[in-house]
């Protein structure tokens, strides 16, 4: 399995920086997988491109189509976001040191990650990167490698 965050997710969809990268990467893949608040943030990127008119209507749309198909086909596998892992990720702050910028969601992510057994990330987000190595995790930014 091979874990994308929502940064690499939105590239399977959107016309961003890099997506042929990351489109050609995923179709190697054999199961790629991410965080059920991965779902969620993926919606949140879509409207953000439409609400900053980088998607009019009618893309916005197709856009989210091709999502849900795409889902309900079963191309994303999401990983739960149980409440022994959510406690697990809050707690994770507590050994960071302060120079460690760290996002709640990215928290769970990484944290995610390590409970499916897998030891890297795939993700264009610079603090996701910097982060996964305090979880023992190895971020992978297809896009610089």
């Amino acid at each position: 399995m091979t874990y994308y965050d929502t940064a690499f997710l939105a590239k399977c969809y959107l016309q961003e920086p890099g997506h042929e990268i990351v489109r050609n990467h995923a179709n190697t893949c054999r199961r790629i997988c991410c965080s059920e608040i991965g779902r969620v943030e993926l919606m949140s990127v879509f409207h953000r491109h439409f609400r900053e008119g980088r998607l009019d209507a009618s893309a916005f749309e197709v856009v989210i189509n091709q999502f849900r198909s795409d889902e309900a086909a079963g191309v994303w596998h999401w990983l739960p976001t149980t409440p022994s892992l959510l406690a697990t990720a809050a707690k994770s702050f507590d050994a960071l040191p302060p120079t460690v910028f760290l996002r709640a969601a990215d928290a769970i992510h990484l944290h995610c990650v390590k409970a499916a057994g897998l030891e890297e990330v795939f993700t264009s987000d610079r603090h996701l990167l910097a982060a996964s190595a305090f979880f023992g995790v190895r971020g992978r930014n297809l896009l610089e490698e």
